[in-house]
C-alpha cells in the first residue's frame, strides 16, 4: 500500500492526460481524485497528509496542487505578473475564468478562503467541501452539455 495503490484507484491517469478531454472527463478526474483524500482512504492505502502533500511510509510525496488538478491543467491561465494567488476577489489572469468550478457560480481555488485553501491550511480537513464543489460543477457542466445538444 501506499501512494502506488492510491494512484491506481483514484488517480489513474495524470492531470495533464484527463485536462487533453472533456471538461466533463476533467472534472470527473479531479472529483475522483478528491474522493480519495477522505481519512478513511489515505488509512487504507498507508498514507498521511501533510498540508498539500500525500506522504507514505517510503516518504514518496504526491503534491495536491495544480500540477494533480485536472482543471487546474485544462482552465488555468497562469500570468507570471499576478501569480497563482489573488488576495482580492478582483478577476485576475489567473484567476481559471473558464474552469467549471468558477462557471458554476463558486469561488475560484486560488481565492483566500476557498474550500482548496482551507484544505491546505488544515490537515484535519477531509476534502468533502471540495467533493461538493466537484459535483455541483458536474451537475452545471452536464446541463451546458444539453444545452448546447
Amino acid at each position: 500500500m501506499g501512494i502506488k495503490s492510491w494512484k491506481a484507484e483514484f488517480y489513474p491517469t495524470t492531470a495533464k492526460q484527463a485536462a487533453r478531454k472533456s471538461m466533463i472527463a476533467a472534472i470527473e478526474h479531479s472529483l475522483r481524485k478528491w474522493e480519495g483524500l477522505s481519512q478513511k482512504q489515505l488509512k487504507k492505502h498507508g498514507l498521511v497528509r501533510e498540508y498539500a502533500m500525500l506522504i507514505d511510509v517510503n516518504r514518496v510525496v504526491l503534491d495536491i496542487d495544480n500540477s494533480t488538478c485536472a482543471l487546474c491543467e485544462k482552465y488555468m491561465d497562469y500570468d507570471p505578473n499576478y501569480g497563482l494567488f489573488d488576495d482580492t476577489d478582483n478577476v485576475s489572469p489567473s484567476e481559471c475564468a473558464e474552469c467549471p468550478i468558477v462557471l458554476s457560480g463558486q469561488r475560484s481555488c486560488n481565492k483566500p478562503n476557498s474550500v482548496y485553501t482551507q484544505y491546505i491550511s488544515d490537515s484535519e480537513n477531509s476534502g468533502a467541501a471540495m467533493v461538493k464543489v466537484l459535483k455541483k460543477a458536474l451537475k452545471w457542466a452536464q446541463r451546458q452539455q444539453k444545452k448546447e445538444a
